[in-house]
């Protein structure tokens, strides 16, 4: 059986990885995106 802070720091991990998973998202999808229109560029 788990302890209660083990528990809680679960839960706090979750929060955190919620919170800031959007961000790594937003920053890879405009990093696509950029790379994306370079390789537009490039072939034109």
């Amino acid at each position: 059986m788990k302890s209660k802070s083990n528990i809680h720091k679960e839960q706090n991990a979750c929060k955190a990885m919620e919170l800031v998973w959007p961000a790594i998202v937003n920053t890879t999808t405009q990093e696509a995106s950029v790379a994306n229109v370079m390789i537009t560029a490039l072939r034109e």
